[in-house]
């Protein structure tokens, strides 16, 4: 069809709003850097001229976007002449038409990610109601929920509109999520349409997002039902892996009543809970610094090890990133949690080396208050690192030719003063000669030249551990 002359302030909102929103949700792999990108394809789009800059921004992003400007280009001035030829309050076929632009957008641009495939949709779906405003958006795709009755029998498309599975229900859904139109989203979800493993996490993510704990609820048991119906368990594409993600998501939010209510449903399936998916949603809620989410995850992870009958690693690693960070309000924070409740423990095996390799000796100094043993975990209690490494032995390491700074010599003199004397492994003589020097500034007497200690048998132990002087 022959291209018809369109004003250019429609041209530039509809080029604005649709294509480079599509090319910042993702779906060809492509970000859109800077303000001049975006005004090339503007231009581009509106001279219907190539533009040579715009191919080489492009393959240096990794994406074909001269080829989608001229699909959306078509489709969009299809769109507009259907509109030209109605009278303005006349409502057009638009989930047909968002269906077929996306299916042509999927198909050309070879796009097989399911996460992909909503990210076009919903991109349609939000430069639609911009550019046509929610009001006539409302009419065209809700008119059959405009009844104010309480009773709404299910919704039955009179057709099949599908993206690979995607019902006309998601189209509807993702209109009224970017709309904000909570009450048409409550109505979609009872009436049950919309609950696939494609479409589940937008209008659960959006419940989250309210705080609406009632909505949440109507929304996750039926998840979890239609994965278990279907004998699905958490995998990357699996049904249970949006619960995940919604867990995740409530995190962000700072909401803990639905926190508390998603990790009871990842309860009843805790067999299928990944340490790794425990790890990020721990750390994330420690950096929200709320001790009510900390709470609520020391008792999934007592739970999960309850059911399993072992002891993972996920506390070793929360552990090291919080000595890591310097923080000592949530170390505090949890350790304090743990000591409560003795059965939601973690495995800070190497707590007392983590914190000597944080090289903060505030961090330091707190956990040897806190009751761990200075060489190892728990009084009688000592571990080692993958290199044998003791706490001591860790804080005297140093590289061929480091001079050891203030904060090194802080670090041992912690160690020694709360009774440190395991290295782990054999010291060098330059390794030696910075632990002597600090033991005897310390007060240590009889210190053992360099030739007398490389002469012992045992040499990882400092048998001179009594001599300090009172």
């Amino acid at each position: 069809m022959g291209i018809p002359k369109l004003p250019s302030e429609i041209f530039n909102k509809i080029i604005y709003q649709l294509v480079v929103d599509l090319g910042m949700c993702g779906a060809w792999k492509l970000r859109l850097v800077s303000r001049s990108f975006k005004a090339e394809i503007r231009y581009c789009l509106f001279a219907q001229q190539p533009c040579a800059n715009l191919n080489v921004e492009c393959e240096s992003h990794g994406g074909d976007f001269t080829r989608c400007a001229e699909i959306l280009e078509k489709n969009i001035v299809e769109y507009l002449g259907y509109l030209s030829k109605n009278s303005r309050d006349a409502a057009p076929d638009l989930p047909r038409y968002i269906s077929d632009m996306s299916s042509y957008i999927i198909r050309e641009l070879d796009i097989v990610s399911k996460e992909e495939e909503l990210d076009v949709v919903d991109t349609m779906c939000k430069g639609m109601v911009r550019v046509m405003g929610a009001d006539r958006v409302v009419r065209t795709l809700f008119s059959e929920l405009q009844d104010d009755s309480s009773k709404f029998e299910e919704y039955r498309s009179s057709r099949s509109l599908e993206v690979r599975g995607l019902s006309e229900a998601h189209i509807k859904a993702a209109a009224a999520i970017c709309m904000n139109a909570k009450h048409l989203v409550s109505r979609l979800i009872k009436q049950g349409t919309m609950l696939s493993s494609t479409g589940v996490l937008r209008p659960l993510r959006f419940a989250i997002h309210l705080a609406d704990l009632k909505m949440v609820k109507m929304i996750a048991p039926r998840v979890t039902r239609s994965a278990i119906g279907r004998n699905e368990k958490t995998d990357s594409n699996g049904v249970l892996s949006d619960i995940d993600d919604a867990v995740t998501f409530a995190i962000q939010e700072g909401s803990f009543v639905i926190l508390d209510y998603l990790v009871n449903v990842r309860i009843e399936e805790r067999d299928n809970i990944r340490y790794s998916q425990f790890d990020k949603w721990l750390y994330r809620a420690i950096r929200r610094k709320r001790p009510t989410m900390l709470k609520t995850f020391l008792r999934l992870h007592h739970l999960v090890e309850e059911y399993r009958g072992s002891i993972g690693g996920s506390g070793e690693v929360i552990f090291r990133k919080m000595c890591m960070d310097g923080d000592v309000d949530n170390l505090s924070t949890l350790v304090r949690l743990q000591m409560k409740d003795p059965k939601a423990r973690l495995p800070w095996s190497s707590a007392v080396l983590d914190a000597v390799k944080s090289r903060n000796p505030e961090i330091l100094k707190w956990v040897l208050d806190s009751g761990f043993h200075p060489d190892g975990q728990r009084r009688y209690t000592r571990v080692m690192d993958s290199s044998n490494f003791r706490p001591l032995g860790w804080a005297i390491h140093k590289e061929e030719g480091y001079v050891p700074d203030s904060v090194d010599r802080i670090i041992l003199r912690l160690l020694l003063s709360y009774g440190a004397n395991d290295f782990g492994r054999n010291m060098k003589q330059s390794e030696y000669r910075f632990f002597s020097e600090v033991a005897i500034s310390m007060g240590f007497r009889n210190i053992p030249t360099w030739e007398v200690y490389s002469d012992y048998n045992i040499k990882s132990r400092w048998p001179m551990r009594s001599t300090l002087s009172d």
